[in-house]
């Protein structure tokens, strides 16, 4: 059959797409190159047929059968050149999609690979409107698919990071892949403006729909609870607006906030709630906070000055946070005190599970701020990338055993 007229082959890569039992079904080529006035499209694939479907088709799903079944897991990506690079990396699970339009016909080809998809996909619009799609597609199957998200750096796919970093970097990313919910709520939290009752506002409406996809689990609890943690929101009020209709917020009129009415019924908290919640919880478990808060480097784990303030009146005054508060002149520094050991009497079921939760949670976010300096200043980040991969399969390990 002719699946591609020779000239539409010139000055191209020919990618061949076969099925999963190794069966040439069609060709994609690449571009490379032409005629100033050459105005074919960067990719050209073989015409639908009988043979060759492209919604239905993974590339190199005939090389990832085999070590996906023994991994029980596969990766997917988006390009052929991933998939390669992926491939040479040692990475030989890998698949392409062909494109970021995901479709259910490709998510079932993927769960006949492995129960397990892995999304290496790229961080753009496309590639998160083709998680989401994976999502839901993945909750209305059964048994479900699980799915876990490659956290590829900003504007990077893996083809990319594996000629800048190596093939290690890429393998690396690929074995700490975390559950798909996690990575959005996460995703959303870090993205968000946290600081700003509107910001605060914005980060719930999208974890609105994150936690509609997920049922009552042990995950789902875990998450609200650091989603809570981060927005400085009890867990019970945060299910209260997760589950309350989306309500329109009004810009503050000229005689003061005239939306008030219409927004959540709830004030959101204030800064650095992640920090608070650590200091919450020293207080709570002395005997964990104390070693804590005397490792701890204030100016570089905290973003907070009253934080850090409070770190140095905390290791004087840790089983006992009010004594010498009466000789304080820094009000802003009573007052945090005085909050953070009302939440800390509150915490009467807290863990040391839950201790080293939102420890790891703080020195992931010190690692994402060394690694977006390094970035800034076009320094390596691989060693700080070895060690955030390397924090984020401890804490997955400890939300697993939620």
């Amino acid at each position: 059959m002719r699946l591609l007229a020779c000239d539409r082959l010139r000055s191209q890569i020919i990618f061949p797409l076969a099925d999963p039992r190794g069966r040439v079904r069609g060709f994609a080529g690449r571009t490379m190159g032409g005629d100033a006035g050459d105005r074919r499209p960067k990719y050209i694939n073989s015409p639908e047929s009988e043979l060759f479907h492209k919604g239905r088709t993974l590339f190199a799903a005939d090389l990832a059968r085999g070590p996906a079944a023994k991994a029980q897991s596969v990766v997917a990506a988006e390009g052929y050149t991933d998939v390669i690079a992926m491939h040479q990396a040692g990475v030989r699970n890998a698949v392409g999609i062909m494109g970021t339009a995901l479709t259910e016909d490709q998510i079932t080809e993927l769960a006949r690979l492995a129960p397990e998809v892995k999304l290496a996909l790229d961080a753009d619009s496309a590639g998160k409107e083709a998680m989401l799609r994976a999502a839901r597609v993945a909750a209305g199957r059964k048994p479900p698919l699980r799915l876990r998200v490659v956290g590829l750096p900003p504007g990077d796919d893996p083809a990319d990071l594996v000629q800048r970093e190596g093939g290690e970097a890429i393998a690396r990313l690929v074995e700490v892949a975390v559950p798909f919910a996690r990575f959005r709520v996460l995703r959303r939290l870090d993205a968000g403006d946290l600081a700003s009752a509107e910001g605060r506002d914005r980060v719930l409406a999208q974890l609105r729909e994150d936690f509609s996809l997920l049922a009552p689990s042990a995950e789902r609890e875990e998450l609200a609870r650091i989603a809570a943690s981060r927005l400085d929101l009890s867990p019970e009020l945060l299910e209260s607006l997760l589950a309350a209709a989306p309500t329109r917020v009004a810009p503050a009129g000229p005689l003061g906030d005239a939306g008030a009415a219409q927004r959540p019924p709830a004030q959101l908290g204030r800064r650095d709630p992640t920090e608070r919640s650590f200091l919450a919880l020293c207080i709570a478990l002395p005997d964990l906070g104390g070693p804590a808060l005397a490792e701890l480097d204030p100016d570089a784990d905290l973003t907070s000055d009253i934080a850090r303030r409070a770190v140095g009146h905390l290791r004087a005054h840790l089983r006992s946070p009010a004594d010498g508060l009466d000789e304080l002149y820094d009000t802003e520094l009573v007052a945090l005190i005085r909050e953070l050991s009302v939440r800390a009497t509150a915490m009467t079921s807290a863990s040391r599970r839950d201790f080293e939760i939102e420890r790891l949670q703080l020195s992931l976010a010190r690692l994402e701020r060394e690694i977006a300096a390094a970035r800034a200043h076009g320094t390596a980040i691989e060693e700080l990338a070895g060690r955030r991969g390397e924090l984020r399969m401890r804490l997955d390990h400890l939300m697993e055993q939620v």
